[in-house]
């Protein structure tokens, strides 16, 4: 056990669904001439078919107090689907990943009027706190956040080869200068929890901290979940309406979380119903100038009341959901895997399954096929992670069923060798993993 900690502690790459490869090359960046300010040290780094997931810690080096980006509302994260606290984006050079925590994103200067409502931790001088960036696999794209994705392989850069991990902060002179106190930002501070509440922009340069992971292969149409059209053109139109709501949210001082809401919607139009038509037909008259700005309110709450419109969306998108869960369902190996990385399982455990389960399930017979099931009850929690060696004791010892498996992969082997390559991928292990 002591080995697998280790492993996961220093730093975990592993993808199942999504290919990578990867030399573990990490660079510390900063946007920041002064080296000695906040820093990111790599704590753990894993990439898996649900999830990419990077552990670390901040130190703030600077003789000042900072305040550490923490969180937006979850439904503003562009990109992502279940497990995301993180935002992405590709840099201008298509193959490097850009994952960001902090208040200004790449695309934000796209949606005119829209203001961020987001919170930050104070990080004392010399003082260091643990940080998680996490994007949900895969990565769900609407305009603005997949140009860059879709002009990266137009351009024939099909794979990412680095990422890039951001955290922005503020010193405590930037939040309190009087620039910033005499801007439209509403800042609260609390003390005592160590938080700072921010709604608008700031009229301060946020300072980012930088860490880079080189040396990766992750190809991009492995990534990305690109939205189809919907069957219904019209259900389209609020999508392609966003860029002339924002303006006008924002000239005709319009709340703006009516706009959030929109935004949220457009990205519904496969799962629309027909109140979600009538609540889009009114949006895109609005964008078309076609309904007047203080007739919106009325207009929405004519087709539902506030609440129930906040119901009909949590509802689109939990169809949204399940369908892509349906979509990238969990194998018995993905199951083993999340119970390796919550150490329920260790890793001689954890790698014997893997190599179990690739071999052709046709090979699986007698024993074999017993300590196939005993995994499978495993990753379907009929029996729990303890009683594992016990139930695979009773099948065979560990000595005979590390035999057992060499002499599997052994006959495998051979029947590729047979049956040629292309005969394998037909009959072999993506039926399993």
């Amino acid at each position: 056990m002591q080995g697998h900690r280790t492993l996961v502690t220093l730093f975990i790459v592993h993808a199942l669904c999504f290919p990578c490869t990867v030399k573990a090359e990490v660079a510390g960046e900063r946007d920041n001439k002064d080296k000695s300010d906040v820093t990111i040290n790599l704590g753990a780094l894993r990439i898996t078919n649900r999830c990419l997931q990077l552990r670390c810690k901040v130190t703030n080096q600077m003789s000042e107090d900072v305040w550490v980006f923490s969180d937006r509302p979850p439904e503003t994260h562009i990109g992502g689907m279940q497990e995301t606290n993180a935002d992405v984006c590709v840099a201008e050079d298509g193959s490097s990943l850009i994952v960001l925590r902090r208040m200004y994103r790449p695309y934000d200067k796209q949606i005119f009027g829209l203001e961020p409502d987001v919170q930050y931790d104070l990080l004392r001088s010399g003082e260091t706190c643990a940080e998680e960036l996490s994007v949900g696999l895969p990565i769900m794209l609407y305009p603005p956040d997949r140009r860059g994705f879709e002009q990266a392989i137009d351009q024939g850069v099909d794979a990412l080869t680095r990422l890039v991990f951001q955290i922005g902060y503020y010193t405590t002179e930037d939040l309190t200068s009087r620039r910033v106190q005499n801007s439209s930002a509403r800042i609260q501070f609390d003390q005592s929890a160590g938080r700072a509440a921010i709604r608008g922009w700031i009229p301060a340069d946020e300072r980012v901290a930088t860490m880079a992971v080189n040396g990766i292969y992750m190809p991009h149409k492995k990534w990305l979940e690109t939205e189809k059209s919907p069957s219904n053109p019209a259900d389209n139109r609020l999508l392609g309406s966003l860029g002339w709501l924002s303006v006008i949210f924002s000239t005709e001082n319009l709340d703006m979380d009516e706009y959030r809401y929109a935004e949220r919607l457009s990205r519904l139009g496969k799962f629309f119903d027909e109140k979600a038509r009538q609540i889009a037909a009114v949006y895109v008259e609005l964008a078309e100038r076609k309904l007047a700005p203080a007739m919106l309110t009325e207009r929405l709450e004519n087709i539902l009341g506030k609440e129930d419109r906040e119901r009909l969306l949590k509802e689109l998108e939990e169809r949204r959901d399940t369908t892509l869960a349906r979509r990238y369902a969990m194998t018995p190996i993905h199951a083993l895997e999340d119970l390796f990385y919550s150490f329920s399982l260790n890793l001689e455990e954890y790698r014997y399954a893997q190599r179990l389960f690739g071999v052709d399930e046709h090979l699986l017979t007698g024993p074999a096929r017993q300590i196939a099931d005993v995994y499978i009850d495993l990753a379907q929690g009929r029996i729990d992670p303890a009683e594992l060696t016990r139930q695979l004791d009773k099948i065979l010892s560990k000595d005979d069923r590390e035999q057992l498996l060499q002499e599997l992969q052994k006959k495998a082997r051979g029947r590729r060798g047979a049956a040629g390559e292309g005969d394998r991928r037909r009959k072999g292990v993506r039926l399993w993993i």
